[in-house]
């Protein structure tokens, strides 16, 4: 394969039936650059391992970090992200999943035209497993169809990490940085954040390109984002 452009970054742990939908929304992304799938499974017990298997025997696209130990969120999302060749990174957890087939196209062109910016977010439909929309978010104001900033930020006014394309500022490794983003074994949203807005200017889509999946309607329904504060 090519030097990919973007790499995505799929983080996924016991999501054997999220995770096809999650895929097929990326394969299916209409680019005018070459992407990779770098897939990083936090060592499950269901069958979502057989299932990414299935996937990167059929697509050369696709990558896969398979751990022998569970090691959580915080550290397998940031593990991966160091592992991208893109110039560009996003990420996708495996129960989410994209809403349009031009959504890394708009980001890639956006950070293109615009080098001074770090990176580019957009908004995200909140959703659950019975298909109810609740909300689009961030709904601020301040930061849909602008800049985000650290001052907003820190006082609530958020975005989602989940949704951006960053320029790849994981390549050169940082004792620091790993810390800060792997202190909270669960929780790598904050950190994230932070490290982005630290990094350079974040823009903010005026557009849902992606649906975030809250709490499940199914009594053993498993997913890293439990509750709908989760991002809060």
């Amino acid at each position: 394969m090519e030097q990919p452009l973007v790499t995505v970054l799929v983080t996924t742990y016991n999501q054997e039936q999220y995770i096809r939908q999650a895929l097929d929304s990326v394969l299916a992304q209409r680019t005018d650059f070459p992407f990779e799938v770098l897939v990083s499974e936090d060592a499950g017990t269901d069958g979502t391992r057989a299932i990414l298997r299935e996937y990167a025997a059929r697509d050369s696209r696709i990558r896969l970090r398979l751990r022998e130990k569970n090691v959580g969120i915080s550290r397998n999302w940031y593990e991966g992200l160091c592992d991208a060749k893109g110039e560009f990174v996003c990420t996708l957890e495996g129960d989410d999943w994209w809403l349009t087939d031009d959504k890394l196209q708009k980001q890639a062109d956006f950070l293109r035209a615009h080098p001074d910016y770090a990176a580019v977010s957009h908004r995200l439909r909140e959703t659950d497993d019975a298909g109810n929309v609740y909300r689009c978010l961030p709904d601020d104001p301040r930061v849909v169809g602008r800049d985000a900033t650290v001052r907003l930020f820190l006082r609530g006014v958020t975005f989602s990490c989940t949704s951006c394309m960053v320029r790849n500022i994981f390549r050169t490794p940082d004792p620091a940085r790993e810390a800060y983003v792997t202190a909270n074994r669960s929780i790598a949203d904050f950190a994230l954040c932070m490290l982005y807005l630290d990094a350079g200017r974040v823009f903010v889509m005026d557009q849902a390109l992606s649906a975030y999946r809250v709490a499940g309607t199914d009594a053993a329904h498993r997913n890293y984002n439990a509750a709908t504060t989760a991002v809060q």
